[in-house]
């Protein structure tokens, strides 16, 4: 049956050690139309709390990662999405986001990120996840908003022998005050190609929390802190 269909194994890749606790799974009950109570009108009128629930509003507010799923009817897509709030001002978290080249700093897996060309709003960047007798390499082109825009999004270089099928999210950051920023974070891959277990598990929902938490820590250190196994 391979031979007649290449299957296509669906993961959630976060872009994004140490374990961190501070992370919660939103229920799939919960109202979808997003907390209002508490939160600056101007971010309910900009979306920035859409699908969050009053509870999980107050996990945020707590300093927890809060971890929704998130489907795109329109073009049948499925979206791992997370929630988080930054101690620090929305321009520093922005200008550190977008030093994409620095991801090998604290995610997991991630052996290297090197820069192939930045221009303006967008760079490109080529990547190599390294597992124990498995490396994946791909490229993928950023972009980082107009001037003025808090958020970013990527996709695969199509121009690129990716070792993955589909890869793309996003970053969408909103100022709560001045020393916070709520953000919003979605990302989608699919890889075509047969994936042993342990490598799909870690790529999946089960080690978002992990990634996103050395992500956190990472930015409200203002970059200065690694992950242990990182080597320059």
């Amino acid at each position: 049956m391979l031979k007649k269909k290449r299957r296509y194994l669906q993961i959630v890749l976060v872009f994004c050690g140490l374990f961190c606790p501070l992370v919660s799974w939103a229920g799939e009950g919960e109202a979808p139309a997003g907390v209002t109570q508490g939160v600056p009108a101007e971010l309910v009128k900009a979306g920035a709390v859409e699908g969050i629930s009053a509870s999980d509003w107050k996990k945020l507010e707590a300093g927890e990662i809060v971890i929704l799923k998130e489907m795109d009817r329109k073009e049948n897509k499925a979206f791992i999405q997370s929630a988080l709030i930054f101690q620090k001002p929305i321009e520093e978290v922005h200008g550190l986001l977008t030093r994409t080249e620095r991801q090998e700093e604290y995610l997991p897996h991630l052996d290297r990120a090197v820069l192939v060309k930045r221009e303006g709003n967008r760079d490109l960047i080529e990547f190599l996840l390294h597992f124990s007798f498995l490396d994946i390499r791909y490229q993928v082109k950023h972009y980082y908003g107009e001037p003025g825009e808090y958020r970013m999004s990527w996709a695969l270089n199509p121009d690129f022998k990716n070792e993955i099928a589909q890869l793309e999210g996003y970053w969408k950051f909103y100022r709560l005050d001045k020393s916070r920023t709520l953000a919003r974070y979605g990302t989608l891959v699919k890889v075509g190609r047969l994936v042993p277990k342990f490598i799909e598990e870690a790529l999946s929902r089960k080690d978002l929390p992990k990634s996103i938490g050395q992500l956190k820590k990472w930015v409200e250190s203002g970059g200065t802190w690694k992950k242990p196994e990182y080597k320059k």
